[in-house]
C-alpha cells in the first residue's frame, strides 16, 4: 500500500481532469484501454480548482468507505486475532491490500468506475487493514518471544516499518514518474501476492491459536458469534466507564480534549500534504514522496533519538518529571501551530519543504499526552484506557474529514491555503487547553486515582517508548496514503 498510495492520488487527479474535460462522461466506455494519459497535462490539471474539488470529493468517499466499517472492526479486532489465529488475521488483512492493488491496476490500465475503488476501500475497512496486521504482529511477538528480548523485537519491527514508510512512497512515485502507473500498481500487486503466499504456505501460525481452534471444534462459529457480541458490549461499557473516570479530573478531561483536537487536525493531512502541494507547486507522486521521506525521517529522529536524550537529561539533572512533561507538551503544540501558519504562508517549494523541520519538532506531543494519561489508571487497565481514548480520535475524524473536504472544495479556487489556517485555529485551541487545563497538581490528583508504578515498571515502560513513539509517525504517514 505504501508503494501504490501516492501514485493512485496522482492517477485520481488525471482521471477526474479527463472526465471534467470530456463533459463528465466517459467517451471511450468502461473497460476500454486507458493508455498512459499522454494527452493529459498533469501540472495544469493539478493546479485547476475544479479538478481539486472533484478529487477532494472522491477522496472523501474513499476515506469514509474505509473508516466507517473500520471503527466497529477495531473494537472486536483483538478477539478476532485470538479466535482465528495471528496468521489468519494477517492473511485477511493483506487480502484487502491485494484487492486494492487489483483495482488500482485496473483503474490505471482501463476505464473503470471510481465507485469500484470506493468498494475496494470498504473491503479494506472490513478486513482491518494495517491496524489488524499490527495487532496480529504484536500478539505473535508477545506469544513467541522471551519477555527480556521482547522490546528488541518490537524495535526491529517498527524500524523495518519506518524504513518502509520513508522509502515506499518515494519509490512508488519514482516508478510512476519514469515507468508509468501500470508498472507501479503491478509492483504493488506482486508484493502483496508474494506476502499472501508466504503467510499461507511458509509463515507458522500461533500454536495457541491452532490448539484453541482444535478445542473449539464445530462449535467455533457459535462461540465466535457469542464472544463478538459480548466483547462489543463490554468494550462500549468499558469506554463509558473510562470516560466517567476522566471527567472527574480537569487535567484528564483537558488531555482528552487535546487528543480529540489532534484527531481533528489529522483530518486535514491528506488535503494539506497531497492535494495542496499539487495545486500550489504541481507536485507529482514522486515529489510528494520525497516530502514524506524528509518529514518522516526527521520525526523518527526526534522520537527515537532526540526525545529520549531530552528525557534522560531531565532525569539526570533532577528536574521535576511532571512539570517538564507539561512544558514539553505546551511547546510541542505551539510549534505545531506555527508550522501550520508556515505552510499556509510560504510561496516557494524550498520554504514548504523547510516546514518539515518545524513540524517535526511537534512530534513529541502525542507520546507526552500518553505519558501523562497513563497515571490515571493501574497498569492492568492501560489497554482499556487507551482503546477508549483512541475512539475520541477516530470518531471525530470521520465527521471532521467531511467538513475539511467541504471547506477545501469551496475555497480551493480562491483561497486554497485556508485549510492550514483552520488547522492552526484548532492547534491554538489545544494550546489554550494545555495552558489553562493541564497542571502539575492535576496530574498528581490523577496519580491518586491510579496505581503508582515501581521503579522497575518505569524502566520497562521507558524501554518500550521508542517503539511506541515511532508508531505515531507510521500512523500519520499511513493516513496520508489512504
Amino acid at each position: 500500500m505504501l508503494v501504490g498510495g501516492l501514485p493512485f492520488q496522482q492517477l485520481l487527479i488525471l482521471i477526474v481532469c479527463d472526465r471534467i474535460d470530456s463533459g463528465g462522461t466517459n467517451a471511450t466506455g468502461w473497460l476500454t484501454p486507458r493508455g498512459n494519459f499522454h494527452s493529459v497535462d498533469y501540472d495544469s490539471c493539478a493546479r485547476r480548482g475544479d479538478v481539486q474539488a472533484g478529487v477532494a470529493s472522491w477522496a472523501l468517499w474513499m476515506h469514509l468507505a474505509q473508516e466507517i466499517p473500520g471503527v466497529p472492526v477495531l473494537i472486536v479486532a483483538g478477539l478476532a486475532v485470538d479466535l482465528w489465529g495471528r496468521r489468519r488475521a494477517m492473511l485477511i488483512a493483506n487480502a484487502s491490500v491485494l484487492v486494492s492493488a487489483i483495482v488500482f491496476l485496473s483503474a490505471a490500465a482501463y476505464s473503470v468506475p471510481l465507485s469500484l475503488v470506493v468498494a475496494a476501500n470498504f473491503v479494506s475497512g472490513l478486513c482491518g487493514g494495517v491496524a489488524v496486521t499490527g495487532l496480529a504482529v504484536t500478539s505473535y511477538i508477545v506469544e513467541h518471544s522471551n519477555p527480556l528480548l521482547r522490546t528488541r523485537y518490537f524495535v526491529l519491527v517498527d524500524s523495518a516499518a519506518a524504513i518502509g514508510v520513508c522509502l515506499g512512497p518515494m519509490l512508488g512515485g519514482a516508478i510512476a514518474r519514469y515507468f508509468g502507473f501500470v508498472l507501479v500498481f503491478a509492483t504493488m500487486l506482486a508484493i502483496s501476492t508474494l506476502l499472501e503466499l508466504y503467510l499461507l504456505f511458509v509463515f507458522p501460525d500461533s500454536q495457541a491459536s491452532v490448539r484453541d481452534a482444535a478445542e473449539r471444534g464445530t462449535d467455533s462459529a457459535m462461540t465466535s458469534k457469542t464472544n463478538f457480541r459480548a466483547v462489543f458490549i463490554s468494550s462500549v461499557d468499558s469506554c463509558v466507564e473510562t470516560v466517567s473516570v476522566i471527567a472527574k479530573y480537569r487535567t484528564a478531561a483537558s488531555l482528552l480534549a487535546i487528543t480529540t483536537l489532534g484527531g481533528l487536525v489529522m483530518s486535514g493531512v491528506q488535503i494539506m500534504f497531497l492535494l495542496y502541494p499539487s495545486r500550489k507547486f504541481g507536485w507529482d507522486s514522486f515529489k510528494i514522496g520525497q516530502f514524506i521521506f524528509l518529514s518522516s525521517a526527521q520525526k523518527i529522529a526526534w522520537l527515537a533519538v532526540l526525545l529520549p536524550l531530552l528525557i534522560s537529561t531531565i532525569h539526570r539533572r533532577g528536574l521535576d518529571k511532571i512539570s517538564s512533561e507539561i512544558s514539553i507538551l505546551r511547546i510541542g503544540i505551539f510549534v505545531a501551530m506555527i508550522s501550520e501558519l508556515w505552510y499556509a504562508s510560504v510561496t516557494s517549494e524550498a520554504a514548504f519543504l523547510f516546514g518539515t523541520v518545524i513540524s517535526s519538532m511537534s512530534s513529541f506531543v502525542s507520546p507526552t499526552v500518553r505519558s501523562l494519561f497513563s497515571t490515571l489508571v493501574s497498569t492492568s487497565h492501560q489497554g482499556r484506557l487507551f482503546s477508549s481514548i483512541k475512539l475520541f480520535e477516530s470518531i471525530p475524524l470521520l465527521f471532521a474529514t467531511v467538513a475539511v473536504n467541504k471547506i477545501y472544495a469551496s475555497t480551493v479556487a480562491t483561497f486554497p491555503n485556508a485549510i492550514f489556517f483552520c488547522m492552526a485555529m484548532l492547534q491554538l485551541c489545544a494550546l489554550l487547553v494545555a495552558g489553562f487545563g493541564v497542571s502539575r497538581a492535576g496530574v498528581l490528583a490523577m496519580e491518586m486515582q491510579g496505581v503508582v508504578r515501581t521503579d522497575s515498571a518505569s524502566v520497562a515502560d521507558d524501554a518500550l517508548e521508542a517503539a511506541e513513539e515511532v508508531d505515531e509517525v507510521l500512523d500519520e504517514t499511513i493516513a496520508l496514503l489512504r
